[in-house]
């Protein structure tokens, strides 16, 4: 600690002389830098604009079907013979379209083009229901075409006649020719260019390795193939696809997540091999469907044009740390007799986390560090007083914790978890007792006439009977309601029988509560270890099973687990 603090005076110290000999070089390189910033974002500010252009231009072909159905609807009243040739011209035309077609309201293929993939549908893609069900047009995000095996998106526009619903235009708008356009663009410069669609898939990026990268949700999906190295296809006729995450530089996600939000901007960031790049991305309004729009992300390596820069600045790091070892060297005595009291607090202070409260400071000094370390010594003071009602607490909430509130007896829980602990640790075949259940019979008419606090008294004292027989308080439990449960380690047959007889016996004497006197009698079930299981759960669900013979015979009894005992008709008795 007194090290830490003695060296932290020394970096400020030596800190203050050499910023002064690096502020200038930095202030350079910052006007550099900026310089270089605003070139380079006004330069790619126009290749966006030009990118923009052509990608509307190429997308744009697609839709003079999608026109001419939105200018004339009647379009979908003419015979099925003409609305396939308007749709065949397009398909072949500019062979953009992997599958043209009008479909009903409720998306089945009424006229469509090439006329083999008549069974395609959409109906099964998610995105179709969506803009099906809020009938509206819009586009799907990118998938995989069924038949080209290339990169598609379909757009949808909802065609009506009057007011009336008349089905919708679908169109599978191949990307590949986009795809190259751009690709043609990265293989020629060292720079990249990412254009990404409104969900976040890539539509085009460096590398481009055919799958679909999504900078969402940072997944990529590529097509399942088969060991003859074929694309498989799921029962929908979809192309199956596997889906992995994969990992992106920080800085490039932030520009990513940037430009998917509409914005445009510059970020620089390096990635893990300490290669520096500048980024500028902004996005690109789809004419064809203006409240849409995808993102193009432009990255380019800036460590050529800052490389001497940096060389300059970690030359003058090296001679900024000599001159803080020079001085720090001789700063290093002037600070020993500050950094020596601290160091004693700090080791007070590793033996209070320690939990060693014994101790005291000895700094007698009349400045900040004795009103420090007086303050401290009070603070040890109340952490013991703290600890010792802190010990007091833990004994009273693990009484609350281990015990029923109403009869002081072991609850439930801890009953259980004893007991399966005990039996659990123990050698099978050496190891012999009595798990006894003790019922309260008619306790609930009591309760119910007389009042709670008369049932609880009765309880009270019927918990006491129980003890008082079986002699041990920490192996009998309230288990629930007016139901008990005894463990008798240790007790053979003849033992738990002397005990089930005197239970019984012990509950036929009145109870007086409150000015009352009240006849109970007990229903007792009881199952011996290991005669009739050697597991806590099996042994008392057999001892549950011979109490409840105890009931149906009349109650005011004990019985022993028999076979066959569990299997037999339970009585549906409220008042057990």
């Amino acid at each position: 600690m007194g090290s830490s603090i003695r060296n932290s005076l020394i970096a400020l110290i030596c800190g203050s002389i050499f910023v002064s000999f690096l502020a200038l070089l930095i202030i350079v390189r910052h006007v550099l830098m900026d310089d270089y910033k605003t070139i380079m974002e006004t330069n790619d500010k126009k290749i966006v604009m030009v990118l923009s252009e052509n990608i509307n231009q190429e997308l744009n072909r697609a839709f003079i079907p999608e026109i001419m159905a939105g200018e004339y609807f009647e379009m979908v009243k003419a015979p099925d013979v003409l609305q396939r040739k308007i749709m065949s011209n397009a398909v072949n035309r500019d062979k953009i379209f992997d599958f043209l077609a009008i479909v009903d309201s409720a998306g089945r293929n009424i006229i469509y083009e090439p006329e083999n993939l008549s069974g395609v549908s959409k109906i099964s893609y998610g995105w179709f229901q969506h803009l099906r069900v809020r009938r509206e047009s819009g586009i799907s995000p990118l998938y995989y075409s069924e038949t080209t095996k290339n990169l598609i998106f379909t757009y949808l526009r909802r065609l009506e006649i009057d007011g009336e619903d008349r089905g919708a235009i679908i169109g599978d708008i191949n990307l590949e020719s986009l795809r190259n356009m751009i690709k043609f663009f990265n293989e020629q410069s060292d720079s990249g260019i990412y254009v990404l669609d409104s969900n976040g898939n890539s539509v085009i990026q460096p590398n481009d390795d055919g799958n679909v990268y999504n900078y969402s949700n940072m997944k990529y999906s590529a097509p399942v193939k088969n060991d003859a190295g074929n694309i498989e296809f799921d029962t929908n006729g979809h192309v199956k696809l596997e889906r992995k995450d994969f990992e992106a530089e920080p800085g490039f996600l932030e520009a990513t997540n940037a430009a998917l939000k509409g914005e445009s901007g510059t970020v620089e960031y390096e990635d893990a091999g300490g290669n520096k790049y500048f980024c500028y991305y902004d996005s690109v309004k789809l004419s064809f469907i203006p409240e849409k729009h995808w993102s193009i992300i432009l990255v380019h390596p800036i460590t050529s044009i800052t490389g001497m820069l940096d060389k300059i600045m970690w030359r003058a790091l090296f001679v900024g740390i000599f001159l803080i070892i020079a001085i720090g060297l001789a700063l290093t005595r002037f600070t020993k007799f500050i950094t020596d009291p601290v160091k004693e607090m700090a080791t007070m202070a590793n033996r209070v986390r320690a939990g060693d409260l014994s101790g005291q400071l000895e700094i007698k000094s009349k400045d900040e560090f004795g009103e420090l370390a007086d303050n401290i010594n009070h603070m040890i003071i109340g952490l013991r007083e703290v600890r010792k009602k802190s010990k007091e607490t833990e004994i009273h909430f693990k009484a609350i914790a281990y015990h029923d509130a109403l009869t002081g007896l072991p609850n439930r829980n801890h009953f259980l978890v004893r007991f399966r602990n005990i039996i659990e640790k123990s050698v099978v075949g050496r190891f012999y007792g009595a798990l006894i259940f003790i019922d309260a019979d008619k306790f609930k008419s009591i309760n119910d006439t007389y009042g709670h606090a008369v049932g609880d008294g009765l309880l009270i004292d019927f918990g006491k009977r129980i003890v008082e027989i079986v002699g041990n308080a920490d192996c009998v439990c309230r288990y629930g309601g007016d139901e008990f449960v005894a463990f008798l380690l240790g007790y053979n047959e003849t033992d738990a029988h002397s005990v089930c007889t005197a239970l019984v016996k012990k509950m036929r004497e009145p109870f007086k509560i409150s000015g009352h006197e009240f006849q109970l009698s007990a229903s007792v079930g009881a199952a011996l270890m290991p005669k009739d299981a050697v597991d806590l759960d099996d042994l008392m669900e057999k001892a549950d099973a011979a109490l409840y013979v105890s009931k149906r015979n009349g109650r005011d009894q004990y019985n022993f687990y028999k076979v066959g005992m569990e299997t037999a008709p339970k009585k549906d008795d409220d008042d057990r």
